[in-house]
């Protein structure tokens, strides 16, 4: 599918995809700041190369005519619901997001892979680190953000992070689904600004200053931090 690429001179040692939902524009970038963020981090944290990436497995409503955005947006949603209910990894975001991992890790990633969804794409990340860790990719964690729940596999629940905002109802999207008794054991809930689209907004910021997007990569930096070199 679509990607936002960032450059990379050689093969990174550290490689970080962002997977987006439904309903999303890709002029829109919601990404950028993100991926900015976490490559100044890596490189503040020592001497490393940084790859990032930002896909859409189920699409991007840019180039669709207002007259069938709804149906399109629809047919987003039954894919995703399609993805929850079903067990196996293969499916329609999982298996178009490893397609697309898998081309860009192949070609400049490199080192650990972390796979960071929003809403819909949590779920396609989830399924899509399966397909990798079966082919041997080094995926190091999987970071569900404002997603919907799923039962997690055991074998993946030290290796899936939850991450919602902790007011209740304000993201009625993690209220969906369903976990079981397997939900991840990873998970954190933040006291984020605003609601669901939120999540990577930079500009969101609390009374202290402290914007969403930091609040959201101070949650999950422990895994994605660059080992300190010795």
């Amino acid at each position: 599918m679509t990607a936002s690429h960032r450059t990379c001179p050689e093969r990174a040692d550290i490689s970080v995809y962002f997977a987006a939902g439904i309903n999303v524009c890709r002029k829109a970038d919601m990404f950028r700041d993100a991926m900015a963020e976490t490559e100044r981090r890596c490189l503040a944290a020592g001497p490393v190369r940084i790859r990032t990436n930002a896909f859409y497995p189920y699409g991007c409503i840019d180039d669709v005519p207002e007259r069938k955005l709804g149906r399109f947006v629809a047919r987003q949603a039954f894919a995703v619901f399609a993805d929850m209910c079903r067990r196996a990894a293969a499916g329609y975001g999982g298996t178009a997001l490893y397609r697309d991992v898998r081309a860009d890790y192949d070609v400049a990633g490199g080192g650990n892979l972390f796979l960071v969804g929003h809403s819909g794409g949590g779920i396609a990340a989830y399924k899509a680190a399966q397909l990798l860790i079966r082919d041997g990719y080094p995926v190091g964690g999987v970071f569900m953000v404002g997603s919907p729940k799923v039962p997690v596999r055991k074998n993946y629940r030290d290796l899936v992070f939850a991450v919602e905002i902790g007011r209740r109802w304000a993201d009625p999207i993690t209220r969906c689904g369903f976990h079981g008794f397997r939900p991840p054991r990873l998970r954190a809930r933040l006291p984020l600004v605003g609601g669901h689209p939120d999540y990577f907004c930079s500009q969101s910021k609390d009374e202290a200053g402290v914007s969403n997007l930091n609040k959201v990569l101070d949650a999950i930096w422990q895994w994605i931090r660059p080992a300190a070199p010795t």
